[in-house]
């Protein structure tokens, strides 16, 4: 629906700006592109309070032994902080050995994607999601 993260990155900033002028409210924003790959770390964008409650949630993620960065977001969603000035920025970031094996070529395809690689990094965007609605970083 909203293309053009490769070339020109007009898919987001449209996204963006129509997102504006019809008044929806964005408090946080998730991007997950490098890969359908074992996830390694969740990262976050926002003030150092945000940031605080963020990192004191590393607990209940080194069991998965994922680490807990600053740095969320990226290309796709960067343009909607033109708009929201606060929003949080949030990413699931996999180990991407893999990726230019992969990415753009005749290999990519969704038979190389492995299922648990796939399911760990949606419980990890879902854990973050659950504990950012939870108990909010605001």
């Amino acid at each position: 629906m909203f293309m053009d993260e490769e070339v020109a990155q007009r898919g987001g900033a449209m996204y963006a700006q129509m997102a504006s002028e019809k008044g929806e409210k964005h408090i946080a924003a998730l991007e997950s592109d490098r890969g359908v790959f074992q996830p390694r770390e969740l990262a976050v964008t926002g003030n150092p309070e945000q940031m605080k409650k963020f990192y004191a949630w590393k607990s209940l993620f080194d069991p998965y032994n994922l680490t807990l960065e600053n740095g969320g977001g990226g290309v796709d969603v960067s343009p909607l902080k033109k708009y929201y000035p606060d929003i949080l920025f949030m990413a699931m970031l996999p180990q991407d050995s893999r990726y230019f094996i992969m990415h753009h070529s005749a290999y990519d395809t969704f038979e190389q994607v492995n299922r648990r690689e796939l399911q760990y990094g949606a419980a990890s965007i879902a854990a973050l999601v659950y504990l950012y609605d939870k108990y909010g970083l605001n």
